[in-house]
């Protein structure tokens, strides 16, 4: 069964359309987008992608998520994973150490959250934080410099903390 369904452009997600016209206004971002003519079927990754962005969307539980990943790259340095002869041996020698390993995949997992919580809100830009405490983590010479990850990481957490709310309450 055939039904037409409005993708907006901006956000990408499905609406019913609200009027017989060819242009509707997305309800979620107030853009003008135009009505495509989909099957039922396409609606599928449209509601998975709604539900990845509602889960986003909420500040807590990206707030959470990024302690989860956060968390272990507190604990992981203790173990020697940020050591400059770690990572240049890694880096010489294509074998990782699972323990760098590990905080590179938690150090990814934050770029990651933060990623979709600014895509949930419509803040891209929230990735320069996590990707520049990354790079403070494993860059040889300037992971010396202390606090600048903690720094970051705290401003991620407090504007894609906020950043959701002034939004909810501006709309």
């Amino acid at each position: 069964m055939e039904s037409y369904q409005t993708i907006c452009s901006q956000c990408g997600l499905e609406f019913a359309p609200t009027n017989g016209t060819s242009a509707s206004t997305c309800l979620d971002c107030a853009s003008k987008t135009e009505q495509n003519h989909t099957t039922n079927r396409a609606s599928v990754p449209a509601a998975k992608v709604r539900s990845v962005l509602h889960f986003f969307g909420n500040g807590l539980c990206f707030f959470l998520l990024y302690m989860l990943f956060l968390l272990p790259t507190y604990m992981l340095p203790y173990l020697g994973s940020t050591s400059s002869l770690s990572i240049l041996s890694a880096a010489a020698s294509g074998n990782m150490n699972p323990i760098l390993a590990l905080h590179f995949t938690c150090m990814v997992g934050l770029v990651v959250t933060t990623g979709l919580r600014g895509y949930a809100i419509k803040h891209l830009w929230l990735l320069i934080f996590p990707l520049l405490a990354m790079a403070f983590e494993f860059i040889p010479l300037i992971n010396w410099i202390p606090l600048v990850p903690t720094v970051l990481h705290a401003i991620t957490l407090f504007l894609g903390f906020t950043l959701g709310i002034v939004k909810a309450v501006t709309k």
